[in-house]
């Protein structure tokens, strides 16, 4: 809907999007970057709509208050800490590997800042799984929210077109990328399952190198 600047359609998928913050805020900052008032407009004014029920049945401590405090409680506990199993991420790689480091939060925000910059040199409604890629890695997500990340399969694909060794290569990064960690577990390999980063880390460099427009020749300035 974006890419054809149908910005309140736009905005509604974005506000349903925001029931995964972490999946929806980096593409909320790029529309932002893009300037584009009307869509961000209609995804706030959608969400506050969404958020009417709610309020009138809990107030604003049972809705907005409590589910800011939900999501400050949810971020404390056991399941959602750098290195729990499900918990994605380089942070969580550079934890398994005994280095503790913080968080990659603003380098995610510089990541975005460069993509967008360099948007013209890709089809940019495929970009949206970069950016997906970008906050698993940088920012924050869990296994299931990995999903996401088959949109950068499509352009992917049709970049390795006749490019047999290329695209072997990245089906393999996918499997990796895919394969159930409790069978690592089960096997005694646990710290196999932090592949998962690795493997996401080249699929989004290669995507960089391989999904770029092909450069037009200028054409001459005058037709002999």
């Amino acid at each position: 809907m974006a890419e054809y600047r149908k910005d309140v359609w736009a905005g509604v998928f974005l506000a349903l999007g925001a029931f995964k913050p972490q999946l929806a805020l980096l593409i909320g900052i790029w529309f932002l970057l893009d300037r584009r008032i009307l869509l961000l407009v209609v995804a706030a004014a959608v969400t506050a709509l969404l958020s009417i029920w709610p309020l009138v049945v809990n107030g604003i401590e049972g809705s907005w208050l409590g589910w800011l405090t939900s999501v400050s409680d949810y971020q404390v506990g056991q399941y959602s800490q750098v290195g729990f199993k499900h918990v994605f991420g380089l942070r969580s790689l550079f934890y398994e590997m005994g280095l503790e480091i913080p968080s990659l939060s603003i380098l995610a925000l510089i990541a975005l800042i460069a993509l967008y910059y360099f948007r013209s040199a890709y089809e940019t409604v495929w970009l949206v799984g970069l950016i997906f890629a970008i906050s698993a890695l940088l920012f924050y997500a869990h296994d299931y929210d990995l999903a996401v990340i088959a949109v950068m399969s499509y352009p992917l694909l049709h970049a390795t077109r006749g490019k047999l060794a290329m695209r072997l290569v990245l089906v393999f990064l996918t499997l990796v990328l895919v394969f159930p960690q409790r069978i690592w577990g089960s096997l005694g390999f646990e710290e196999f399952a932090r592949s998962r980063e690795v493997a996401l880390t080249l699929l989004v460099c290669s995507y960089l190198v391989l999904c770029r427009r092909p450069k037009v020749a200028p054409q001459a300035a005058f037709n002999i």
